[in-house]
């Protein structure tokens, strides 16, 4: 078995809050390898994550959206360690999963944003074992709480220092997402 296994995180990338939805953070999964060159061009990454987006008609509707991305994406502020991920998992494989979380029939709808479907996409890579449960006291959205409260905390944004990263308690760990050269 591999000792460099890949890092599912959840990751708090920067949006600006707004009165409608004063959360600051737009939340997005970010599968990376072990202790990636943070100042490569090349994509080795992979985030996960769902979007509204107007329709032809102009209807607004949310949408699962992966993109391949540098190591450390630009706009990643803080990143929650979820689980290391096995190499023989496919990335296929996860993006089907991730794919089959349930999204809002309803852009308009103030009541669900991006965060609501991580705790769904948390759960469902729990349910099919690719994650190891949520802690006892905790649930999907409780872990997300804890992040978020962990970047409240913390100095976050400088791209020439390390990436803030948590564990799934909301403790702070050391991160593999490491600073931009100057």
């Amino acid at each position: 078995m591999t000792k460099n296994k890949r890092r599912l995180y959840i990751a708090y990338l920067s949006r600006k809050a707004t009165k409608e939805n004063p959360i600051k953070f737009h939340t997005a999964l970010l599968l990376s390898p072990k202790n990636p060159r943070v100042n490569s061009d090349e994509k080795v990454s992979k985030l996960f994550h769902v979007k509204d987006v107007l329709t032809s008609s102009g209807k607004p509707i949310w949408t699962f959206v992966v993109e391949e991305v540098q190591a450390r994406p630009a706009q990643v502020v803080g990143i929650q360690l979820l689980s290391k991920i096995p190499d023989i998992l496919e990335d296929q494989a996860l993006q089907e999963i991730l794919a089959g979380v349930p999204l809002s029939p309803d852009a308009t709808d103030p009541t669900w944003r991006c965060r609501h479907w991580i705790w769904k996409a948390v759960d469902a890579l729990v349910e099919h074992k690719l994650i190891a449960p949520i802690p006892h006291d905790q649930t999907s959205e409780g872990v997300w709480n804890l992040g978020y409260a962990f970047l409240e905390n913390v100095n976050h944004g400088d791209p020439y220092q390390e990436v803030p990263s948590c564990d799934v308690n909301g403790q702070p760990i050391g991160s593999e997402l490491g600073s931009f050269q100057r």
